[in-house]
């Protein structure tokens, strides 16, 4: 049932959530699937607690601008359902005349319980009324859905619960899966990525089989007052070996391109070449050793660079994939294919 262990990570823990936090957390998801939110303040709302635009392309016309009229309603018993007086009048809340100049066209209803059955009905029927008006909602189920692929958001409401939990004793989820579903679904960031990655140093370690201390956003003051900040830092097995600079990129770059008859690697490479490269030249001044040791006790020489960008080669073949990687020595290149591969098979490996 929705809310379940689903073996991909902990449901939702509402627990110590209130009203307000609930609030936070739907602005921050509507934002992330790319809706314009403009929260409606502090004091009375009339049911409105945020407005979300969305830009919807009506037949070849020239995307329009869409304004939903957003309420939130936290529940502490998330099996427990929501019942029309708990929203009141949806057209009472949607054509309050406060709103007038938000020209609001859709009703939007969150909230973190289930819907009962004449809720459904109310917001069914508030589509047949109206041309006008819309209606649309996030219950339970859709909103374990939405938190599953923002991991960042996902991080900063419920991790300290998890971590809490795992404490006293619960079964840990399998960060593969999630990594997995992660990068199969085109709405993940970089910054979804490098936050899970935080969460999940071990499976960085394992996937290019580096030491076990993994620094996520070193900054690398420059002379001339700019910051460079590394996506990680990954420690060597070994004293005698060099650190590893990683770059996370998205998924959806192209790896692999063509020039003529002749295959090449994407601009996307390029430009993150360009940037660990630039990383790694930090460390040959001996001053900026110093800094990085006293402030962050780790002593980088000749760093190691590499990028984890595309899901895959696109096809490529084994040759021409080989000859493409060797024009950049000193450079490793993954594609997140290859990461998931290396994880599933690590166990044989080790």
């Amino acid at each position: 049932m929705p809310g379940e262990k689903d073996g991909i990570f902990y449901p939702p823990n509402w627990n110590d959530f209130d009203g307000e936090l609930f609030q936070d957390l739907i602005v921050d998801l509507l934002t992330a699937e790319g809706y314009e939110v403009e929260p409606s303040g502090v004091g009375t709302d009339g049911g409105v607690d945020a407005f979300a635009t969305q830009l919807i392309r009506f037949g070849y016309n020239n995307p329009e601008r869409f304004v939903w009229a957003v309420q939130c309603k936290f529940s502490s018993n998330a099996n427990k359902s929501i019942s029309p007086s708990a929203i009141g009048e949806v057209s009472n809340v949607v054509f309050d005349e406060r709103f007038e100049a938000k020209n609001i066209a859709g009703y939007f209803l969150a909230t973190n319980a289930r819907l009962s059955t004449n809720t459904m009905s109310q917001l069914r029927g508030l589509n047949r009324q109206s041309h006008r008006i819309r209606s649309t909602y996030v219950d339970r189920s859709r909103l374990h859905d939405l938190l599953t692929t923002h991991f960042k958001i996902y991080s900063k409401y419920f991790w300290a619960r998890i971590e809490e939990s795992a404490k006293q004793g619960s079964v840990p989820i399998d960060p593969i899966l999630w990594f997995q579903r992660l990068i199969e679904n085109p709405k993940t960031t970089e910054a979804d990525l490098s936050a899970f990655f935080e969460r999940h140093p071990q499976l960085l370690t394992r996937a290019l089989r580096t030491g076990n201390e993994v620094l996520p956003q070193l900054r690398l003051r420059l002379d001339d007052g700019r910051v460079l900040l590394p996506d990680f830092l990954l420690s060597p097995q070994s004293d005698f070996k060099p650190w590893t600079i990683l770059e996370i990129k998205h998924p959806q770059n192209r790896v692999v391109t063509r020039q003529g008859m002749r295959h090449i690697m994407s601009a996307a490479v390029h430009k993150s070449i360009a940037q660990l490269r630039e990383y790694a030249a930090y460390f040959d001044s001996k001053d900026h050793r110093a800094v990085v040791s006293a402030y962050d006790g780790v002593d980088v020489f000749r760093p190691k660079v590499a990028v984890i960008i595309g899901m895959d080669y696109g096809g490529v073949g084994k040759e021409v994939i080989i000859r493409l990687k060797s024009e950049f020595p000193g450079v490793e290149v993954l594609t997140y294919r290859e990461v998931l591969d290396r994880l599933k098979g690590s166990d044989q490996d080790s």
